[in-house]
């Protein structure tokens, strides 16, 4: 199933918050440190394990003025590598 029709939740020991125009995902276990700029924070803060990829998506356009299909080239990338870290996860037999 590709990312697409993925509905996404944070992983367990992801915590996020907003800074100012960006944000930041912390890995409470590891320590590990993901910034956002201010699209990625627009996107991880829709990212609540009932949206899915597509109405992220919609979310980060109502926010910015970005072509629909650059937008969903870049985080459809992006989205995969949280997912490889385990800093997102599928939810709902989405995986």
């Amino acid at each position: 199933m590709g990312a697409h029709e993925k509905t996404y939740a944070l992983g367990p020991n992801i915590s996020f918050r907003e800074v100012g125009e960006s944000g930041i995902l912390l890995n409470t276990v590891s320590g590990q440190i993901y910034t956002c700029n201010d699209t990625a924070r627009a996107f991880v803060k829709g990212i609540d394990g009932q949206r899915k990829f597509a109405e992220l998506i919609d979310l980060v356009l109502e926010e910015f003025e970005v072509g629909r299909d650059q937008l969903n080239a870049d985080l459809a990338d992006f989205i995969g590598k949280l997912e490889e870290e385990s800093v997102v996860v599928p939810v709902g037999g989405a995986a």
